[in-house]
């Protein structure tokens, strides 16, 4: 990619930035505030990540970064790529709400072929893990706000909870092993693959979201134990919390997990089975 084009992208961001705010009704210069960033609990599978406008330019400049593209290409992109984020605008945080599917199809969208798609996911989980390290930072420096519920720690503080106005937040990362909770990854009928809640053609990308979705659950089994053992210490629940453990114990069904009888999250369709081929041979199935 010619420094023209880089200088092209540094000024497409500044540009992207104004287009994204005119576009949202009576948006004002905001102050990015870390905290307000964070991972929101959502009812669903895949966690949803927030970005202002800065990361999302950044992340499209990491994409097309050294691409050869030229800067008509870049500009046709760029305005392809300004109307898909739009759509997981939300103007009550100011900020982009979006999983890594859905930003991997974004990239899909607006015309980024097979290796930008790979620098995008790349890129994207490397801003989950730095948007993670920032929460945990922030909220330990912000701990003397007026939440709905104190702020609880688990894992030794490598996870934190809370609610505040109604939600329920959960912030960390779970670094345990979970080979062991990972579903079986199959091959249909039609040639594509499942793999627990998750299923398409690109069997690399599949098994890389849904070691992020279980990975997700296991934080939140974490978050689940201790909220049990607050009730059962005489602690008044709030609804979001209650509601919290219900998608719960939904979620792990979607995956195949369960919890045993002493508490501990078990995979009733297990990754790597006795009597299985140990080579990359896929079991066949129809589901």
């Amino acid at each position: 990619m010619s420094n023209d084009i880089k200088r092209f992208i540094k000024s497409a961001a500044i540009v992207a930035a104004a287009a994204l705010s005119g576009s949202h009704a009576n948006a004002q210069p905001k102050e990015t505030n870390a905290a307000d960033q964070h991972i929101q609990y959502m009812q669903t599978n895949e966690p949803k990540y927030s970005f202002d406008d800065d990361r999302c330019s950044n992340l499209l400049e990491f994409v097309v970064a050294e691409s050869g593209r030229s800067q008509s290409e870049c500009t046709s992109m760029l305005r392809k790529y300004i109307a898909e984020m739009n759509k997981f605008y939300s103007k009550d945080q100011k900020a982009y709400n979006l999983t890594m599917s859905d930003y991997t199809n974004v990239l899909k969208d607006i015309g980024c072929n097979s290796v930008e798609v790979v620098k995008g996911k790349k890129a994207f989980m490397q801003m989950m893990q730095e948007q993670e390290n920032t929460y945990q930072v922030q909220i330990r420096e912000s701990s003397h706000r007026s939440f709905d519920s104190p702020v609880y720690a688990v894992d030794d503080g490598n996870i934190s909870y809370y609610t505040d106005k109604g939600i329920f937040h959960i912030s960390g990362s779970f670094s345990g092993n979970i080979n062991h909770l990972m579903p079986q990854l199959y091959q249909t009928s039609d040639g594509k693959y499942t793999c627990g809640s998750l299923s398409g053609s690109d069997r690399d990308f599949l098994m890389q979201s849904e070691r992020i979705i279980v990975r997700d659950l296991a934080k939140q089994h974490l978050v689940y134990k201790d909220i049990l053992k607050r009730q059962e210490n005489g602690d008044r629940l709030l609804p979001a919390e209650k509601d919290f453990v219900q998608v719960f114990f939904k979620d792990l069904a979607k995956e195949g997990l369960s919890i045993d009888t002493k508490g501990n999250l078990k995979q009733k369709d297990p990754r790597y089975k006795p009597n299985t081929l140990s080579n990359s041979a896929l079991k066949q199935s129809s589901r």
